[in-house]
């Protein structure tokens, strides 16, 4: 199964984007912070990185 992580501030994306994932088959990691996106991101075999660009401490460029 293919593993997908998404990293948003909103905790209301991170749940509607996990959900529609999920239902057509990924596997999905979620992160609220920058920092712990880029700590799953090491920790798991993630094909697929979704981040929102515009975040408090850390932007999505940043986790590029």
């Amino acid at each position: 199964m293919e593993q997908i992580l998404v990293i948003d501030n909103l905790v209301e994306v991170l749940s509607i984007t996990g959900r529609i994932l999920e239902h057509v088959g990924y596997q999905v990691f979620g992160a609220s912070v920058a920092d712990e996106g880029i700590h799953t991101y090491r920790r798991e075999r993630v094909s697929l990185v979704i981040s929102d660009l515009k975040m408090p401490q850390k932007d999505g460029l940043d986790v590029i």
